[in-house]
């Protein structure tokens, strides 16, 4: 009888980890949660980081504190099953920014986190990160100037006429002169605005 108690009790306890699994997230957004579970449980003197508190997590990933009342919210991008799990982000007060096939970039509550990792809706879900432009460096960093330069007031060197170009940047002014032709047709022949909500 003592061998059939000692296995009910390992299954019992047993039952809230499995009830906690969030296996879909990635494991920086499982730290997160530790972190915030930690700073619920533990007094104010002990000084727990917190994800409400800015720059207060080291991790590097696209957290927004959010206005006093408001929940704190990470980026996201999830690869979904099926398309019903968009409106599952939405209920769980998700903000979904762009769908390309079965990925979407989103932003969600921290404290829906778990619930959205256990969902069999969702393949995967991994942290967006925080990333700094720096365009000081790239044209030299690509030898750029080695096959083209400026002096005086005359660009001299190729000019890469014929070549198309990708760029990811933090915006696009397509109606720029730079990116008009002589016909005053776009030399743009494709964007993905990533900022947009394109779900609706």
């Amino acid at each position: 009888m003592r061998p059939f108690v000692v296995l009910f009790l390992a299954l019992a306890l047993g039952a809230p980890a499995a009830a906690q699994d969030t296996r879909r997230i990635d494991a920086s957004l499982e730290a997160l949660l530790r972190s915030r579970q930690q700073a619920q449980r533990a007094p104010p003197s002990l000084g727990v980081a917190s994800a409400d508190a800015p720059g207060a997590f080291p991790f590097g990933l696209a957290l927004e504190s959010g206005a006093p009342g408001e929940p704190a919210r990470v980026g996201v991008f999830v690869r979904f099953a099926s398309p019903a799990a968009l409106d599952e982000l939405r209920a769980a007060g998700g903000v979904i920014g762009s769908i390309s096939e079965d990925i979407a970039t989103a932003s969600v509550p921290v404290d829906a986190l778990a619930a959205l990792g256990r969902s069999a809706a969702f393949v995967s879900i991994e942290a967006a990160r925080v990333v700094r432009a720096e365009h000081d460096s790239s044209m030299s960093a690509i030898d750029v100037d080695q096959i083209r330069s400026l002096v005086g007031n005359e660009w001299t060197g190729a000019t890469g006429e014929g070549s198309i170009v990708a760029i990811y940047d933090t915006g696009l002014d397509v109606s720029h002169p730079d990116f008009i032709d002589a016909a005053g047709q776009t030399r743009v022949l494709g964007l993905w605005d990533q900022t947009s909500d394109m779900s609706n």
